[in-house]
């Protein structure tokens, strides 16, 4: 990927949802509220909702209609409601007559980017914490000759120690910039920003060995816990998904007393994970996640 055609898909991935919409001069508003009941049935949107969001238009980009509709208790994702004004636009519906400048993004989340997680490592190669020998065991030891190790020994002890790091150097630079395109668009924040219930998300290979990206919010977890529990149940329900004739595996929801946490597969076998609190609507949830996941996958798929 050219670093010229990286920064024009960086810049067109941040104004798309800073554009501004307005209906086309020859559609009127009764044409179009009725083209976008019929173009959104799947959600069940009432007449109200959509008159809503026509009303709107013209005077507020896609992110500031998605947080004023969630105002009012109807749920877009940015991406659903960018996704639909461009299928309008595409028809002549509707036209972009401006882009506003993005405004600071006031979630704050803890963010790591290509760390590599230890706990992952082959038991038998982890390194063992011994504990400390009475002092009276420790003077009869040290009485005890001990033989001299070659160092090519000790070379070859040490590597396991620094094996990690060099993985991180083994991730395909391509695959580098595309998360780099991910976290500079700021697409994770935003959708923290306008969901309170999200409280973490990371992206991470199939292995679980490395963690390209991991944001969190007020929770306590630590990056080898979401590794491993992850990669576990996505090669399950994988399995089972394959072995029952179910197609491919889309999306997986752990139900739990604290909370949900939510897997889906990203293109070139990564994984997606989210932790939402229990307070969330399900309705809520899983439009979010979703419009992460396509943001996320147009990223690793197009670039």
């Amino acid at each position: 990927m050219s670093g010229k055609k990286s920064s024009i898909s960086l810049k067109k991935f941040e104004q798309r949802i800073h554009q501004v919409y307005a209906a086309s001069p020859w559609v009127d508003r009764e044409e179009l509220i009725n083209k976008i009941l019929k173009t959104l049935k799947r959600l069940k949107l009432s007449e109200d909702d959509v008159k809503e969001l026509v009303d709107m238009l013209g005077d507020f980009s896609v992110d500031e209609i998605t947080k004023k509709l969630r105002e009012r208790g109807i749920i877009f994702s940015p991406m659903d409601l960018w996704t639909l004004l461009e299928r309008l636009r595409a028809d002549g519906y509707v036209r972009v007559i401006t882009t506003k400048s993005p405004k600071p993004i006031s979630a704050e989340v803890e963010a790591k980017v290509m760390s590599v997680v230890e706990e992952a490592i082959p038991p038998e190669e982890r390194p063992v914490e011994v504990p400390a020998l009475p002092s009276e065991v420790e003077s009869v030891l040290s009485k005890i000759p001990v033989p001299e190790v070659p160092s090519e020994s000790i070379q070859a002890a040490t590597t396991v120690v620094g094996e990690p790091a060099a993985m991180v150097q083994m991730i395909p630079p391509e695959l580098q910039e595309k998360i780099s395109i991910v976290r500079e668009t700021k697409i994770v924040e935003r959708y923290f920003a306008i969901n309170e219930y999200l409280k973490a998300v990371a992206i991470l290979p199939r292995e679980g060995n490395i963690i390209l990206l991991s944001m969190y919010r007020d929770v306590n977890v630590a990056d080898a816990e979401v590794a491993a529990a992850s990669t576990t149940i996505v090669y399950h329900a994988s399995q089972v998904s394959g072995n029952t004739d179910l197609g491919d595996l889309k999306e997986i929801i752990v139900d739990s007393d604290l909370g949900y946490l939510v897997l889906a597969r990203l293109p070139g076998e990564l994984v997606l994970v989210a932790l939402f609190s229990a307070d969330v609507t399900i309705g809520l949830m899983i439009r979010d996640f979703m419009g992460l996941k396509n943001e996320i996958t147009e990223i690793l798929s197009s670039l």
